[in-house]
């Protein structure tokens, strides 16, 4: 199974960048993946766009340890189907980004401030059978 990550968020004026930082590592990241690039807001005001690359295998660690640390693992793939576009084979994971940084939880959510993971489906190709993939990967996991 191959898939790539694309995990992207920000930190407005408002927020305190060590603790987008900390949200992240309690997502699973490593300090060394999180480089936050300065960028100018509208009212010109510093913010930051952090954004981390995975793929192969570091991409299906992260995915399991999302997965495993869900607060409703029941809702991992109605987000995945839900959020699905066959023609180009990706799927999008939207993680709360306070809860994960307060509460140390990982909670999906449609939308608000949140950690966006873009998952693209490299091999299967297709969401149907990433999830039988993922699925037989868990249960391995699991029997250990």
């Amino acid at each position: 199974m191959k898939i790539n990550l694309v995990l992207r968020t920000f930190s407005y004026p408002t927020e305190d960048l060590g603790k987008v930082k900390k949200a992240l590592l309690n997502l699973g990241l490593k300090d060394s993946e999180i480089r936050p690039l300065e960028v100018e807001e509208a009212f010109g005001l510093p913010m930051y766009i952090i954004e981390v690359k995975r793929q192969d295998k570091k991409a299906i660690e992260l995915l399991k340890n999302i997965y495993e640390n869900l607060d409703r693992k029941e809702r991992f793939f109605s987000f995945l189907e839900s959020t699905y576009d066959e023609a180009s084979h990706t799927s999008a994971l939207r993680i709360d980004k306070q809860t994960l940084y307060k509460d140390k939880k990982i909670k999906l959510t449609p939308y608000g401030d949140v950690v966006h993971i873009k998952i693209k489906y490299v091999f299967p190709n297709n969401l149907e059978d990433f999830k039988k993939e993922f699925t037989k990967l868990l249960q391995e996991r699991t029997n250990r």
